[in-house]
Order: structure tokens, then C-alpha cells, then sequence
């Protein structure tokens, strides 16, 4: 007979309920291929770990890849802009709330200023569906780095074995599951 595993609280990764992406037709200076690039650099990393302002991540970023400052500014402004959410994955949350036991987080690694755009263009009763909010910025770390799970399973007090944590993001589901978390890609 095989066990059954009972999970309490539930992690998921914001960037798989809220998409990012420049719209259709928007003036986008960068184009997609090189904003990926962008995003897989040290800067951006220092830059989700709040350990450089906005301003020096797209100094740093643009020198890197040789394009002026502002266009990286100009391109991270309109995917800022697009930004959609996911209503299946948000429906699901809604659900698993209305279970009493239950306790639903959010985490992502996310800059100061793309955290605030996101909190202030989304409605506050999503947020409010999260009993907490942990972002990298915040936190110093990112994930899949164990510190940033260290972190919120702290800051939460939440037993690990008894949490399910929800990303797309395999190497982030493979430091949860390393916890003793239950993990699903």
C-alpha cells in the first residue's frame, strides 16, 4: 500500500502565475533572444538579489552586452507594462484557500522594482490569497539556492515535509525536493 503524503501548505512561484512578456506590435528596443541572454547574466542575478539598484543593473547589463542603457531600460518598461495573469493557476489557488487547514505562499525571484510594479498593477485580493509574499530582493538569495528556501521555510514556520512546492522551473523544484518538499514541475 503506498503512503500518501497530507500537504498543508502550498509554495508556488510567482513568475508561473503572473506571465512577463512585451506585447505584440509594443516598440521593444531588445529583442527577445537578447532580453533571455539579459536575464542569464551575473547582473541580473545581483539585480533579483536587490544587490544592485535598477539604474546599475542596466549600466552593468548594457555594457555586457554592448546596447545603450536605455534601451534596456525601454524593454524591461514595456514587459513591465504587459503584464498578464495566469487564471487557471489563479483558480486553483482560490480553491485550495477555501480549504481551512490550508496556507498558500508566494515566492519569486524578483528585483525591488519589478516586485513593486507587480504588487501595485495587480488586484490586492490576489495578494491577499498568499499568507506571504517572499521575494529574492528581499531575501538576499535566489532560488534554487538552498539559503532562499532556508529562508522562507523560516520565515514561514511552515515543516517542509507537509509543504508542496509548485514552479516551472525544474532546478527550483529540485532544491525544494532536497528539503524533504514535496515537488511538482
Amino acid at each position: 500500500m503506498a503512503h500518501t503524503r497530507t500537504c498543508d501548505n502550498f509554495i508556488f512561484n510567482v513568475g508561473d502565475l503572473f506571465r512577463w512578456s512585451a506585447r505584440l506590435g509594443a516598440a521593444v528596443p531588445l529583442s527577445p533572444k537578447t532580453m533571455q541572454r539579459m536575464m542569464r547574466t551575473l547582473s541580473f542575478f545581483d539585480y533579483e538579489k536587490g544587490m544592485l539598484t535598477q539604474d546599475e543593473f542596466y549600466e552593468s547589463v548594457g555594457s555586457q552586452l554592448a546596447v545603450p542603457a536605455s534601451h534596456v531600460a525601454n524593454s524591461f518598461e514595456v514587459t513591465r507594462e504587459s503584464v498578464a495573469i495566469d487564471e487557471r493557476l489563479l483558480s486553483l489557488i482560490r480553491h485550495l484557500k477555501t480549504i481551512p487547514s490550508v496556507r498558500v505562499y508566494a515566492v519569486s525571484n524578483m528585483s525591488v522594482s519589478d516586485w513593486a510594479t507587480l504588487r501595485d498593477r495587480v488586484d490586492e485580493t490576489v495578494w491577499d490569497l498568499f499568507n506571504a509574499t517572499l521575494i529574492s530582493a528581499e531575501v538576499g538569495e535566489r532560488m534554487p539556492n538552498l539559503s532562499f528556501y532556508h529562508h522562507v521555510l523560516q520565515r514561514t514556520d511552515i515543516n517542509p515535509t507537509r509543504t508542496m512546492f509548485i514552479d516551472s522551473t525544474i532546478e527550483n523544484v529540485t532544491s525544494a525536493i532536497s528539503l524533504r518538499m514535496t515537488g511538482i514541475v
